[in-house]
């Protein structure tokens, strides 16, 4: 037996904000995940990789369309 999912398609990043989203049961937004690691990109300590923030940005925004394409594949195949 499948679990239902808690949160459904279609995904997308909610502008303004580093969320991946998609609807609930009701049709309102359902948070799915929170992109985090602006430290570790933009940081000047031992394990940053001390990026510009152009690029910092670009690699997350980059990541964010990713993942919302992979969660839309899988749930499109789901269906």
């Amino acid at each position: 037996m499948t679990a239902k999912p808690f949160c459904d398609g279609p995904f997308s990043i909610l502008k303004g904000t580093n969320w991946i989203v998609g609807k609930d049961h009701h049709g309102d937004v359902c948070h799915v995940l929170d992109q985090r690691g602006w430290g570790y990109l933009t940081g000047k300590g031992q394990a940053a990789l001390g990026l510009d923030t152009a690029t910092a940005s670009q690699m997350q925004a980059d990541m964010q369309q990713w993942v919302a394409d992979a969660l839309n594949a899988a749930w499109e195949a789901r269906k």
